[in-house]
């Protein structure tokens, strides 16, 4: 469940986060805060830029599994933000379904309102 539906974790962490170089964020017209979609040629989803300097620019990193208690059952909004659809559905271990990629080549940008 990643424990996002326990109360007082997610008042301290309300958003799924992507941690993105402040250089890079820059470049991409990101500020620090900022809703932005990360996209693979498997889909794309919405995450809230945080600027961390001890990534290399070239670098973003994204928490996985993300989805919205609040929101109703039964998908819980889960094809909003979970970075695991990026990586099609191709590379699943058949025993677990877990997702094998860490690591993708990505494309940023922020979410025009």
């Amino acid at each position: 469940s990643e424990m996002h539906q326990v109360l007082s974790l997610r008042k301290r962490h309300p958003d799924p986060v992507i941690a993105i170089h402040p250089a890079t964020a820059g470049s991409l017209g990101i500020t620090d805060g900022d809703w932005v979609w990360v996209e693979s040629p498997y889909g794309k989803v919405r995450l809230r830029a945080e600027f961390s300097d001890r990534l290399a620019p070239d670098v973003v990193d994204v928490e996985h599994a993300w989805w919205y208690p609040e929101a109703s059952p039964p998908d819980y909004r889960w094809k909003e933000s979970c970075v695991n659809l990026l990586f099609g559905d191709h590379h699943f271990d058949p025993d677990t379904g877990a997702e094998p990629l860490k690591c993708y080549l990505c494309k940023v940008y922020p979410v025009v309102a």
